[in-house]
């Protein structure tokens, strides 16, 4: 729909993104346009009060879901007997997520859609379900976000955020024509890729919707070293084909430069007492730096986050495979982040596989 007086082009994709949580391969499944460079052009044909569409500015406002379209959860949970797991629908729909994010051009977001809402769009306030309630009051669930143990839900608004992060610390690659054609694929297959190459951030996407697990090859803009932007670690390219395995549902987001507030775990997040994960920090203010000593409960990848509290990621590393026992590891406060820490309360969480120790600490 061409805004009436306005510079932005709505866009409703909500049955096509639909097509891939669920899993079904159909000319649905195509959310190519979602992407404003895959549109055709429109023109205003002598009406002052309509905008023209312009190809080389992002004028396409898309999203998974709007006001008045059935909801992406609700949809997935109901049409599939493959899918309607709670945790299930709501890791397919983190994936659609990393999609829709990982697409230039500016995006949406509805009612609680960042933690799964998964109300019908028909529902009444009795808890009936009929027409003529599809502009009834819907359930606030500001518990979908907190009373959920493990918290799936939590998860999925993590993994907004994180997109969301990327796409503000590095907007230039998604507010202009940076989509790689010949290696990206938003059509028919359930294999979701998107290739951003641009200056300030080369990236891969790619993300499974199939049923089953896929072996599926991808093309990164460069070779070199790229990071897991969502699940930590790094990936070795090679700038020509090379095949990764995905599972039913999972997704991966390549980045070229270690990004800090992208990492969310491939699975919830357990957060282990301190019998079980021991954690130290000498000394405890930290100055200028100090030294944290922890016991991994197991063998794994680690990775160290930094939290305000507020919640937010104030310094990210990741520490590479480390085995399980005693490890030590040195915060220094004016190298952790991109900037100095300030002085204050923090939350460290040490990370080793899906298990979370926390450790409050100050800095002076």
């Amino acid at each position: 729909e061409l805004a009436a007086n306005g510079m932005m082009l709505w866009d409703k994709r909500t049955q096509n993104f639909a097509e891939n949580t669920l899993g079904f391969s159909n000319s649905n499944a195509i959310v190519s346009r979602a992407y404003w460079m895959y549109r055709g052009v429109w023109t205003n044909n002598g009406d002052p009060g309509r905008v023209s569409f312009i190809r080389d500015k992002p004028g396409l406002i898309s999203y998974a879901e709007s006001h008045d379209e059935e909801r992406i959860m609700y949809t997935t949970r109901n049409n599939s007997t493959n899918v309607w797991n709670l945790q299930t629908a709501l890791a397919r729909t983190e994936a659609m997520t990393a999609v829709l994010f990982s697409i230039p051009g500016p995006k949406m977001i509805w009612q609680f859609g960042e933690v799964g809402y998964d109300f019908p769009i028909n529902y009444c306030e009795n808890g009936t379900i009929n027409e003529s309630c599809r502009t009834s009051p819907k359930p606030v669930r500001w518990d979908y976000w907190t009373n959920q143990s493990p918290n799936w839900r939590r998860r999925l608004y993590d993994a907004n955020a994180a997109m969301m992060n990327l796409r503000l610390k590095r907007p230039n690659a998604f507010n202009s024509n940076t989509i790689v054609d010949n290696t990206s694929d938003l059509g028919t297959s359930l294999v979701k890729k998107v290739v951003i190459n641009h200056s300030s951030l080369k990236m891969v996407t790619v993300a499974n919707f199939n049923l089953n697990q896929v072996t599926t090859s991808i093309t990164f803009p460069t070779a070199g070293t790229y990071y897991d932007y969502t699940r930590g670690g790094t990936f070795n390219a090679f700038g020509s084909a090379q095949n990764i395995t995905l599972n039913p549902g999972e997704y991966r987001v390549f980045v070229d430069q270690n990004i800090e507030g992208g990492l969310v775990t491939s699975v919830p997040e357990q957060v282990i007492d301190r019998e079980n994960f021991a954690v130290s920090v000498f000394p405890n203010p930290v100055q200028s730096s100090s030294y944290v000593q922890y016991e991994l409960p197991q063998s794994g990848v680690v990775n160290i986050r930094l939290l305000n509290y507020q919640g937010q990621v104030m310094g990210a590393k990741n520490l590479g495979f480390q085995v399980k026992g005693k490890q030590i590891f040195e915060l220094n406060r004016y190298k952790f982040s991109s900037t100095n820490l300030a002085s204050g309360s923090y939350v460290l969480q040490i990370q080793v596989g899906n298990e979370v120790r926390q450790q409050k600490i100050m800095v002076q």
